[in-house]
């Protein structure tokens, strides 16, 4: 298992060189390539035949232990390690496939099946999963959460720090959920606030993820959760009364990278935001597209949301993968990539002598990246009517010096990142306004070019020049719906020049609910400066 930092979006290779490695570097080839599906399908066979290895070696050491008093670990066995193992990967490609329901209907079965202690790959992932999913969620799926964090704070700090030096990115995501559930005291009553209950399930119903539980308990873990209790106040509802959370608030998808996650399931401008992660992805990925696994599962995931008939859905055909609210019919999405190019992305690419500065690289990706959400934004024109996308934020005013180390060793890298996110906040901004001031304002030239042909110098002159000028009108009205009505939006958050509040802070990185004004500030200015420019458009008479 590899974590996503050694995932590095470099080098290429031939499709047929990648057949000649073994199944999982053929897969990781694969996965680098963008062949996600592939990837997949050679993860699942190691998968399979992973578990079948287990099986008969456990059915072997039974056999041997039965006819001799003394056991012995035969050389080559599979043990429950690497079941973890093998689950994590094939489960992770079902997650970049957007295949939600899968990943987490394996994972729970390996959990039950193949008990291990907190941390393991295959609880953080599903840990992950279940926050951050796409799909309708019921409040067994809540609890779920807070059962498997319960079961980590029970985990020695040696294990913990074991796992997070080996697996730094998945770890964060139980960093960020934690957080999340633990010092946010109030997130069951926001969950109240968004979601309403409608229905009411005998235990041993089903969930959007397949639960299929007919117990009360979850199957794993040293002890079951009977209520959910937050820190210091209050105390969610208790397991067995699971219920379906629906909500008559239109959904506001915010798919990108680890930073949606804190930003999901809350109320922005009377919508419910619903996170989609996509881990690891940068702003170059958005442009290299299909390319790089990121991209790949990028593209996937805006067409599970608003391409073709199947919406939401947890895998092809899937119908348990339908969720409340709906994404068609102009709906609005918030995009956000960009903080691991100017964590490591653009320093990295001067270095190798790819630009001659970083600004030159910041420019070239800013240029790229803003260029496909446009043409994506083109392409789902009829199910996306606005694009937000968010700036990088900035980072907290200083590192946690708990060493009194001074000055601290990473303090010029944090010196050069935060100059970096200046120039990329800035560059983005003046893309995005340019793009589309300059396609606004086109057809109103066109208009002017035309006009002057309407002289009454005959009737069929006045005529010709009257079809013309209707002609143009009937055109910018075109251009009018595609511009204004679906158009990309640079979310100026307004949170000055200086480093982040530490009061917006959730884990050091990533920001907490108190960001969440800033955005619906920063929407409902775009949307003030849309209304205007439409008022403008028709006192112009077009």
């Amino acid at each position: 298992m590899k974590s996503f930092a050694d995932r590095a979006d470099r080098g290429t290779f031939s499709l047929a060189a990648i057949d000649s490695l073994s199944p999982p570097d053929r897969a990781f080839r694969y996965q680098q390539l963008g062949h996600i599906d592939l990837a997949c399908e050679v993860y699942q066979s190691i998968y399979v035949k992973t578990l079948a290895a287990f099986t008969s070696s456990t059915s072997s050491t039974s056999s041997t232990s039965s006819t001799s008093s003394t056991s012995s670990t035969t050389p080559g066995t599979v043990d429950a390690n690497t079941i973890d193992a093998a689950t994590a990967d094939y489960c992770q490609l079902l997650e970049i496939c957007c295949r939600h329901t899968e990943a987490v209907q394996i994972l729970r079965t390996t959990l039950v099946q193949h008990p291990l202690p907190c941390p393991t790959l295959c609880s953080v992932l599903l840990l992950k999963i279940l926050f951050t999913h796409p799909l309708s969620r019921t409040s067994y799926c809540w609890h779920e959460i807070k059962h498997l964090l319960v079961q980590f704070d029970t985990a020695s700090s040696f294990d913990k720090k074991k796992f997070k030096k080996m697996y730094k990115s998945h770890y964060a995501y139980y960093t960020i959920v934690q957080q999340l559930f633990i010092r946010e005291r109030r997130l069951y009553r926001q969950l109240q606030l968004i979601q309403h209950v409608d229905q009411t399930e005998e235990t041993g119903g089903e969930d959007c993820v397949g639960r299929g539980n007919s117990t009360n308990t979850f199957g794993y873990g040293k002890a079951p959760v009977t209520s959910t209790k937050t820190k210091g106040r209050g105390r969610g509802p208790t397991v067995a009364t699971i219920v379906t959370a629906t909500s008559t608030l239109p959904i506001l998808y915010i798919i990108g990278d680890s930073h949606v996650v804190s930003l999901g399931h809350r109320k922005v401008c009377n919508h419910r935001t619903v996170p989609y992660v996509i881990t690891g992805l940068k702003a170059w990925h958005v442009h290299r597209g299909t390319n790089f696994f990121t991209g790949a599962n990028f593209l996937k995931s805006l067409e599970q949301l608003f391409g073709g008939d199947v919406a939401h859905g947890g895998g092809s055909g899937s119908s348990s993968g339908s969720s409340s609210g709906s994404s068609k019919g102009g709906s609005s999405i918030i995009i956000s990539a960009g903080e691991i190019d100017c964590r490591e992305g653009f320093w990295s690419q001067v270095n190798k002598g790819l630009y001659a500065n970083e600004e030159a690289a910041v420019s070239s990706t800013v240029d790229a990246y803003v260029n496909q959400l446009h043409v994506l934004l083109q392409q789902y024109s009829s199910t996306i009517e606005t694009m937000y996308v968010l700036p990088v934020l900035p980072y907290l005013k200083s590192y946690s010096n708990k060493n009194n180390v001074y000055p601290h060793p990473k303090q010029d890298e944090r010196s050069r990142r935060v100059t970096t996110i200046k120039m990329w906040n800035q560059m983005l901004k003046h893309k995005i306004s340019s793009l589309y001031e300059v396609q606004e304002e086109t057809a109103p030239e066109q208009e002017e070019a035309v006009a002057p042909a309407a002289t009454p110098t005959t009737a069929a002159a006045v005529a010709a020049a009257a079809a013309a000028v209707a002609a143009v009108k009937e055109e910018k009205e075109n251009n009018t719906e595609a511009t204004l009505g679906n158009r990309m939006v640079y979310l100026d958050l307004q949170l000055g020049e200086g480093p982040l509040k530490d009061a917006l802070s959730l884990d050091g990185t990533h920001v907490n609910a108190k960001i969440i004004p800033y955005i619906e500030q920063a929407i409902t200015l775009s949307a003030s400066e849309k209304e205007r420019s439409k008022e403008g458009k028709e006192g112009l008479g077009v």
